[in-house]
């Protein structure tokens, strides 16, 4: 009996580990389309798709910085500066 619980139990693990696996994108694809999303909104001037994935916690260096910006409200407080100003006219990746 524990035997056949233990064979239930591995396959069902194994199962929810294949269907989890077929149904997840490729972590390669998610961080490219996160980084597309940030840079189509910098390319309208628009900083809310980088600050929306931007982590509470944030250390910041910006190159028109002389200081480490730390935490979103500075970081916030940094990109509003360039809202309706697109910061350039195409990107690749």
């Amino acid at each position: 009996m524990y035997k056949s619980i233990a064979a239930l139990t591995i396959a069902l693990a194994l199962s929810a580990l294949v269907g989890f696996t077929s149904l997840s994108p490729d972590p390669a694809q998610q961080v490219l389309s996160l980084e597309h999303q940030a840079m189509d909104g910098w390319l309208d001037g628009n900083p809310d798709p980088f600050l929306a994935m931007a982590d509470p916690q944030i250390t910041y260096f910006h190159v028109m910085t002389n200081a480490r910006l730390d935490g979103l409200a500075a970081v916030r407080a940094l990109c509003e500066t360039y809202r309706g100003k697109p910061l350039f006219d195409r990107y690749e990746i």
